[in-house]
């Protein structure tokens, strides 16, 4: 049969048969409880499309707002509470980005600058072993006790993670200034340096 037809013939999809999942006969009381649960599962699930439509209408308003309180005030508010009428909200956006690897690094200091680059972001890098990879070693135990030296020639079991990661400063730089904010327009437009979304209570 071969390897080949072999990997084929186990990943290759079934026809779709039959449920064979069995069917118990409940109590005439439970037709109307999942009946209930059918019906508030489906509001809910209208409820949470009409949040999300919500937070849509408002966010750029909510974030003009925030930012004018911030410079008005010379600091970086995580949130502000607005008032419409007689509505009020609390809106809230942490200091908080979207992953960045250090494939980044380059696009990010083409928008930037290398002026700017080094002042509001860092690189964090952290290292992480494969462990089944480490013990199947024959000498794991000399690598445990002394890791630098004796990995040698496998050294490829090491793997590196570099995180780039905005500091304070550019959090406070593109809340506070006009031209520090069009910089991190341009990040985001590339998908760069994008923070999490406002959230609304």
């Amino acid at each position: 049969m071969g390897l080949g037809k072999l990997k084929t013939a186990a990943t290759a999809k079934t026809t779709a048969s039959k449920s064979t999942t069995p069917v118990c006969i409940g109590s005439a009381g439970l037709e109307d409880v999942i009946r209930e649960l059918k019906a508030a599962k489906a509001a809910e699930k209208k409820a949470k499309a009409d949040i999300v439509n919500a937070e849509a209408r408002m966010v750029d308003e909510a974030l003009d707002l925030r930012r004018a309180s911030c410079r008005a005030d010379r600091t970086v508010h995580a949130a502000v509470r607005i008032q419409a009428g007689s509505e009020t909200i609390l809106a809230t956006q942490q200091g908080r980005f979207k992953k960045m690897g250090e494939e980044v690094v380059d696009p990010i200091r083409s928008i930037v600058g290398e002026d700017k680059y080094d002042g509001w972001f860092v690189e964090k890098t952290s290292f992480t072993f494969d462990q089944a990879a480490l013990e199947a070693l024959p000498n794991a135990d000399k690598i445990a006790d002394a890791m630098q030296a004796a990995l040698g020639e496998h050294i490829s079991i090491l793997q590196v993670k570099t995180e780039i990661v905005p500091t304070e400063k550019f959090v406070r730089d593109t809340v506070l200034e006009d031209k520090a904010e069009l910089i991190a327009n341009r990040l985001r437009q590339n998908g760069l340096a994008e923070p999490f979304k406002v959230s609304f209570k």
